[in-house]
């Protein structure tokens, strides 16, 4: 009688958590991509230490960082088909939406990344003739990222995880598909507890990555 009032899952089922789990890991991807690229160039733009173009940047950097990733999504997805012709899908609301978010933080990531190298590394690449550029590229660059990379491991994870937020404006994501299927179900502790060990299985690799590159940086500071 159980199973007629609370239907077991199907292959089916199994098959849509299996493309809502992929269409999560499609948007982290490319919301991190465009992060990581908008984000470098904002950080280094920030370390060049212009007074007006560090403000100005500064404007871009606070807002997103300091308001609800729910209220940009919601922003995104129906407050630019309101005041513009533009109706974005669900699916390009979600990726530039989580993408400039995750400008935002890796900015900021690069720029102390930057800051983190002692001024005397300049001071010396200067001595020995080398420009700014030059300095940048070959001293700078090499000891930053060594900061940069256990910091932006885990701000990935972070965006991985509240990317379960683009389901509220509809897009199919994993969250989503969990939603839909506790409907047809109603066994809502074992649905949410498969989207929560999937969820599991995609964060936790990334995060013992994440510790292990510190680790690794850690270790090559002592012995440098």
């Amino acid at each position: 009688m159980e199973q007629y009032i609370f239907p077991k899952l199907t292959s089916y089922d199994a098959l849509l958590l299996l493309k809502g789990m992929g269409m999560t890991i499609t948007v982290t991807l490319l919301a991190i991509a465009i992060g990581l690229v908008v984000g470098f160039f904002i950080g280094l733009l920030r370390s060049l230490k212009i007074p007006v173009l560090s403000k100005l940047l500064l404007v871009y950097i606070e807002p997103i960082r300091n308001s609800p990733l729910v209220a940009q999504l919601f922003f995104a997805y129906y407050g630019i088909a309101m005041v513009t012709d533009f109706s974005p899908s669900a699916f390009q609301a979600a990726v530039w939406t989580l993408g400039i978010n995750t400008s935002a933080f890796a900015a900021v990531i690069v720029y102390a990344s930057i800051r983190s190298v002692e001024k005397g590394q300049w001071e010396a690449a200067y001595s020995l003739g080398m420009n700014y550029w030059k300095t940048f590229r070959l001293v700078i660059v090499p000891q930053a990222i060594r900061v940069f990379i256990p910091s932006f491991v885990g701000l990935c994870v972070n965006q991985l995880q509240v990317s379960s937020l683009v389901s509220l404006i509809g897009f199919v994501d994993l969250t989503r598909v969990g939603y839909m299927l506790t409907l047809r179900t109603y066994r809502p502790f074992v649905i949410w507890s498969i989207v929560a060990v999937l969820y599991f299985a995609l964060s936790f690799p990334i995060s013992k990555f994440a510790r292990y590159a510190e680790s690794r940086v850690k270790s090559y500071g002592k012995i440098g």
